[in-house]
């Protein structure tokens, strides 16, 4: 369950990473701003009702025998994947390199929670002063 949870927000970081660099090209735009804004509402609202939604549908799970069979199925027959793809990627490099890499941005996520809620206040604290960002 936490494994499934884990990759819906990693899939939910990775599409949010591709918004934001999105809206990076928008912001030195100053005509932008609203669309900018609006693209950060809608993903917050989708990341919200995607996360909710896991939720109930976890709830429904944990809450029907037979469902619950079948998630515990899925969930096996999904490390069992997991396990064989690994095992048949160990020799390729570029595999390799992208998970290492993926495992450092995770690292450093949960080290620097703090300090990336401080970049993103003076980030508003200066579009507010209109200096942008």
């Amino acid at each position: 369950m936490r494994k499934n949870i884990l990759k819906i927000l990693l899939i939910s970081s990775l599409f949010s990473s591709f918004v934001l660099a999105q809206q990076e090209n928008l912001q030195f735009n100053p005509e932008r701003k609203e669309v900018r804004e609006e693209i950060a509402k809608k993903t917050k609202e989708i990341l919200q009702i995607r996360k909710r939604m896991k939720e109930i549908q976890m709830e429904v799970i944990n809450n029907d025998p037979e469902l619950k069979a079948i998630h515990q199925q899925i969930m096996d027959l999904h490390k069992q994947l997991q396990e064989n793809c690994e095992e048949k990627l160990i020799n390729n490099q570029e595999y390799q390199e992208l998970k290492n890499r993926l495992n450092q941005i995770r690292k450093e996520w949960k080290e620097k929670p703090k300090g990336i809620e401080e970049k993103k206040g003076k980030c508003e604290k200066k579009e507010r002063e209109g200096e942008g960002i």
